[in-house]
């Protein structure tokens, strides 16, 4: 738990830094290089990149990864144009349909003059939902996370990571450092493992910061009154955990369609994949960890899930005990009204007993009675 809340104190700090500004020759870019063992890190704008040379030198294998804001590119097509020639990135990942996605993936192979299949390209998205706590408010921050890859067969495997929140860069940073691949991940879905992990663990963060907010709320049920729960809170908790579990849905979708993706190409260019029949292992093992991490997803999926039934039995609890507060004042004011109702018998009774009497002296003592002798004059 306390992990937990590091990482929650963390995700909120990241989201108050600005974003960085955009040089002068379009967005600025982050840029994670693998040089044999070292790993360099540079900035720089995208025409800059565009005119450098190394990060597409196809006879060095070589990793790297490129963090940008989407945003920043907005504005420019010309510069989206030169990315997407570049790293082969198909038109549609720029379109409106495509930004509004709450997930996907696609991929296509480059080939030779020859027709001979080389490269191979993919482009995916992720979308978490991460809650945390503003004082004693529940916010909310999105984090829509698209990535487009190349790779070719000469081990240059080079991926886009766009709108990537500061918490991802910085795991993801340290995982690639600490990675025991081989330089250039010979699998091009290697790539896309290392990714999963850390957004995985955001997911984690995601989901268990929801357990959270479901847990204080049953925590307070025996500690506030009736009248004091507050059913737009509760509501608003109930949203954010549908979007969860909606988001974790089409992650899976994902890494299924990963899944089968990595399967057909294995099965297209396997066994001497880039001429090596000892590189195949790398793609079982790469395989094998992505099958474990679509169940880690499917587990969050459960972990959502359950967070929505409890606290749809909170809401529930909290309705039937408000009715039963109102009930049992509704019986207090039933007996309080059937007291009433005997005094007001009592008094008609005394009131029927003393209303005769009262007529008859109240009659007789008008001044047009004269009981008086008669005079005889």
């Amino acid at each position: 738990m306390a992990e937990l809340q590091r990482n929650l104190e963390m995700t909120a700090a990241t989201m108050r830094r600005p974003a960085p500004r955009p040089s002068g020759d379009g967005a600025l870019l982050s840029v994670l290089e693998q040089d044999g063992g070292r790993w360099l890190t540079s900035s720089m704008g995208v025409e800059e990149l565009l005119k450098l040379r190394r990060i597409q030198k196809q006879d060095n294998p070589q990793l790297c990864v490129i963090f940008a804001q989407s945003r920043t590119l907005a504005a420019s097509p010309s510069l989206r144009q030169g990315l997407s020639s570049r790293y082969s990135i198909p038109p549609c990942f720029w379109t409106d349909t495509i930004a509004n996605a709450p997930g996907y993936f696609g991929c296509q192979d480059s080939y030779s003059e020859d027709g001979g299949a080389q490269g191979h390209n993919t482009w995916f998205r992720f979308l978490v939902k991460q809650p945390f706590t503003n004082g004693a408010t529940a916010s909310y921050e999105w984090y829509i996370m698209s990535f487009a890859t190349k790779w070719l067969p000469s081990n240059q495997n080079v991926a886009l990571c766009f709108d990537a929140p500061p918490i991802l860069q910085n795991r993801l940073r340290a995982s690639l450092a600490s990675s025991q691949e081989s330089p250039g991940f010979p699998d091009p879905y290697s790539l896309h493992r290392v990714i999963i992990e850390e957004i995985l663990a955001i997911y984690d963060i995601a989901v268990w910061s929801l357990r959270d907010l479901t847990r204080a709320v049953e925590r307070r049920r025996t500690e506030i009154l009736p009248e004091q729960y507050d059913y737009p809170y509760l509501h608003e908790i109930a949203r954010h955990i549908i979007h969860s579990s909606e988001v974790l849905e089409t992650a899976i979708d994902t890494m299924d369609s990963i899944i089968q993706q990595h399967e057909l190409f294995i099965a297209e260019r396997s066994p001497n994949i880039n001429g090596n029949p000892d590189s195949h292992p790398s793609f079982r093992q790469t395989g094998k960890y992505l099958q474990f991490q679509f169940k880690l997803f499917k587990a969050l999926r459960g972990r959502s899930q359950a967070n929505g039934e409890r606290l749809r039995s909170e809401i529930g609890m909290a309705f039937n005990t408000v009715a039963q507060h109102d009930s049992r004042i509704a019986v207090r004011i039933g007996r309080a009204a059937r007291a009433d109702s005997a005094a007001m018998k009592t008094i008609a009774l005394l009131t029927l007993l003393f209303l005769p009497g009262t007529y008859i002296s109240a009659n007789f003592s008008m001044s047009f009675y004269n009981f008086s002798p008669g005079s005889e004059t």
